[in-house]
């Protein structure tokens, strides 16, 4: 039975405590590993740059620079597949995330199954194109997990 190497995911969060939660949660996963944390948006570019993981997992609200501008220079720069986890359920961040070049958008609201799942799955490379915000309009995005209570 042949083996992969665990994909390897860089978490942007300026929570501290959420970051290393998640981290420990998929740690504990032995397809996943935890490369680094960048706690603001201009540290996130830097440690893809520096890490080259296989996906990054994004905050949008961030100090020095937002996840926003981190997404669409990490997806139009580094072409690293960007999952948005976010507290916020508008539409209106989903939109802004996927023109940033997002691959996926998760609310804070979902499962660690959900969060596997997705890195998962954008980890693989035909998952990539086409992206799942493909076809939807913006009144009509789809969220990828349950919207935050």
């Amino acid at each position: 039975m042949t083996t992969h190497p665990p994909t390897r995911v860089l978490i942007a969060d300026d929570h501290r405590l959420f970051a290393e939660t998640l981290g420990l949660t998929l740690d504990a996963d032995p397809r996943l590993q935890v490369v680094g944390y960048a706690r603001d948006g201009r540290e996130a570019v830097k440690l893809a740059l520096a890490l080259e993981p296989d996906v990054v997992l994004m905050d949008l609200d961030m100090p020095l620079v937002d996840g926003i501008e981190a997404t669409r220079v990490i997806c139009q720069s580094l072409q690293m597949p960007v999952a948005v986890l976010t507290a916020s359920p508008l539409p209106e961040d989903s939109l802004r995330a996927r023109e940033a070049g997002a691959a996926a958008y998760l609310t804070k609201g979902c499962s660690a199954e959900e969060v596997v799942h997705a890195v998962l799955e954008l980890a693989t490379p035909s998952a990539r194109t086409p992206s799942p915000f493909e076809g939807y309009r913006p009144n009509h995005l789809h969220f990828r997990a349950r919207l935050a209570h």
